[in-house]
């Protein structure tokens, strides 16, 4: 076994450790959209690890399902944050309440 390689799977779980920094500097810096759209594409990625056989491929019968429902929630997530956006939303997209001058 060659190890000096880095596979598919190596770049995936590099692709989820960066994801996951952003999510962290999103907690971080109080930036909620960072941790909010780190979600949809956690499951798109955990999905596809899944989706790998025992020689590190991917056949297409099952990536294009994946693919196509990673960007559908992705697409979906978005849809929420415009609607929670634009209504102002108070339960499910809290807001910091306003500082008082007092």
């Amino acid at each position: 076994m060659n190890t000096d390689r880095i596979d598919r799977i190596d770049r995936m779980v590099a692709v989820c450790f960066v994801t996951m920094l952003v999510a962290v500097a999103g907690m971080f810096f109080d930036v909620w959209r960072l941790v909010y759209y780190a979600i949809p594409v956690l499951t798109g990625l955990f999905m596809l690890m899944g989706a790998l056989d025992k020689r590190d491929e991917w056949r297409t019968s099952v990536v294009a399902p994946v693919a196509a429902f990673g960007g559908a929630l992705l697409v979906l997530f978005a849809i929420a944050d415009a609607c929670c956006t634009r209504m102002r939303c108070s339960v499910a997209c809290p807001r910091r309440p306003a500082r008082s001058s007092t």
